[in-house]
């Protein structure tokens, strides 16, 4: 009875067993999937279900006909190189013929793709570079068969289809391949016919077809190194047009208008792309787009101004870059802050326009016409940020007027106030100077009327205004000190130019740390660690080795009462706010 009962379970057993089979059988039957995807949909313990793609069908047997396909295809392509080279064909012919050689693998590479042979449009398209390009380079640029126009117009016609091809049946190792072939080949014939104009023109094609194609596809590789060889041409003709003999390459002259041109070209092509994304399209800004704006302004608009000095129209684009970054800072604050906020586009745009319009104020005005630009520009700058409360205008304005200070000479007075030897004449500032100084003061203070909290962050332009206007500040009184205690440099003593030097960094540190009480100038607080670290530095280096006991008492007095009340002061300037 026990074995007929054990048997009977067992049976039982597998009915259950078969039963389920069968459920589980007509459950897939009933949702049409063939077993491969219901392998791929059937779910996995508890997580969720997932649709995988059918990865493509890969055949050895395919791979191998298809690799010697193109073998058999290398192989015509080298007789009809054999041919051309020994004057058996003529050079146009045999060039003609291998450029249909290779437009026609283009054709089989897109018919591949078309359906569905992602491999084999691959294999053709690469097969077709390898034959295109080197005939080209080796026909053009070493055995001189093909004027360079000709071979120019070739490699256009060669990539233009590989490229039509890759764009339409989405073939990106295609793609690659074709974009940093193309853009070598570019540069062995410019280096070898020597014709800049011709092959530049291409390469700046070849650089806007990579950003669209980054744009379009989000094939992104080739872009950067396009843009990087187009930037080191441009800035090498610039460099090369500055000579007394003018720019040659390879023995060919280019004339300065043909570097003026090709320049702004640059910037032409590469700002006209961004600035069609980001505001047509809507596409915001990538780092690219900074990095090679910066560069095209820099190297196109940079180098065009300084070619167009020599042939003496530099004023036409000092109007030029006005009207951009009028219109840049237009298109910022109006479009770009309404669509996108206060994004990078913003600042793209913005910064863009202070660019161009500290390029164009130095064609149109020179010397210290220059500097009361700046300095207007600042105050300018500065009025507006603090009417609408934009801290991208502070921040010009900071530049602004650092600029203003740069062509005032104002940091080489500094330095010779504060490190200069007093047994040499120390620099000056003008009076135009003196005026640039005091605007920068009633731009801080300006700045500093923000009302309300003001985060660190948008602090940081006035912060530096404020050092700006500290060390002006500095000069003044370094200078006008050592002139009451005795003669200036450099009939002036060290030891008294040291003390004065080192009584300055010290009542500064506690009138900064005084002043950084109050909230809305905090962060003159920055400054104070900073000055007293400068100044034990300065007691070490410079006191030591140039005071006397009397200096010595003065200044080691001075600044160790400054090292126990700045900080002191500092924080109990925190704790009440």
């Amino acid at each position: 009875m026990t074995t007929e009962t054990g048997i009977a379970a067992d049976v039982a057993g597998l009915r259950e067993t078969v039963h389920e089979l069968e459920r589980r059988i007509t459950e897939l039957e009933s949702r049409g999937a063939d077993p491969g995807r219901a392998s791929a949909a059937a779910p996995t313990g508890d997580g969720p279900v997932v649709d995988l793609p059918a990865l493509p069908s890969f055949s050895s047997r395919h791979a191998a006909a298809l690799l010697g396909r193109s073998l058999l295809v290398l192989a015509g392509a080298f007789l009809l190189r054999a041919l051309t080279d020994q004057g058996v064909l003529p050079a146009v012919v045999g060039v003609g013929l291998g450029l249909l050689y290779a437009l026609a693998l283009i054709i089989l590479a897109d018919r591949a793709a078309s359906r569905d042979d992602r491999l084999g449009g691959n294999i053709h398209g690469l097969t077709a570079l390898i034959i295109g390009f080197p005939f080209l380079a080796e026909t053009v640029g070493r055995l001189g068969l093909v004027p360079p126009l000709g071979g120019a117009l070739a490699l256009v016609v060669l990539a233009g289809a590989g490229l039509a091809t890759a764009w339409r049946r989405h073939l990106r190792f295609f793609y690659w391949a074709l974009s940093l072939g193309a853009l070598a080949v570019t540069i062995v014939l410019l280096a070898a016919t020597g014709d800049a104009v011709v092959y530049t023109i291409l390469l700046m094609g070849l650089g806007a077809t990579t950003v669209v194609f980054s744009y379009g596809r989000g094939w992104y590789l080739a872009r950067w190194p396009t843009a990087l060889v187009v930037d080191v041409v441009i800035l090498r003709l610039v460099v090369m047009s500055s000579n007394p003999d003018g720019a040659t390459t390879a023995g060919r002259p280019v004339t300065d208008s043909a570097v003026l041109a090709l320049a702004l070209s640059l910037l032409a092509i590469y700002l006209g792309l961004f600035v069609t994304r980001a505001l047509a399209q809507g596409r915001g800004v990538k780092s690219f787009d900074v990095v090679q704006s910066l560069l095209v302004v820099a190297i196109g608009f940079g180098g065009a101004a300084h070619v167009a000095r020599q042939v003496g129209g530099g004023a036409y684009l000092g109007v030029l870059a006005l009207v951009l970054a009028c219109a840049g800072y237009t298109v910022a604050f109006t479009v770009v802050r309404q669509r996108h906020g206060r994004g990078r586009a913003f600042f793209y745009f913005a910064s863009l326009a202070m660019l161009l319009l500290v390029l164009g104020s130095e064609l149109l005005a020179s010397g210290p016409w220059l500097a009361w630009t700046w300095t207007g520009l600042g105050l300018a700058a500065a009025l507006l940020g603090g009417h609408y409360d934009r801290v991208t205008l502070r921040a010009h304005a900071a530049v602004y007027l650092a600029l203003a200070a740069v062509r005032t000479g104002l940091f080489a007075a500094v330095a010779d106030a504060f490190v200069g030897d007093p047994a040499t004449p120390w620099s000056g500032l003008g009076a135009s100077a003196l005026v640039a100084l005091a605007v920068t003061g009633v731009c801080y203070m300006l700045m500093a009327r923000t009302p309300g909290q003001v985060s660190r962050l948008r602090r940081v332009p006035r912060f530096l205004v404020a050092i700006l206007t500290l060390m002006g500040l500095g000069y003044v009184v370094v200078t006008l000190l050592v002139r009451l205690v005795g003669d200036p440099p450099p009939a002036a003593g060290p030891a008294a130019v040291a003390v004065i030097r080192t009584c300055v960094l010290a009542l500064t540190a506690v009138t900064m740390a005084l002043a950084a009480r109050r909230e809305t100038l905090a962060e003159l607080g920055w400054l104070v660690y900073p000055l007293l670290a400068l100044g034990c530095a300065k007691l070490l280096v410079e006191d030591l080795s140039r005071g006397d006991a009397v200096s010595l008492t003065v200044g080691f007095a001075l600044f160790g009462a400054a090292l126990i009340l700045a900080p002191r002061m500092l924080h109990q300037g925190r704790a009440v706010r």
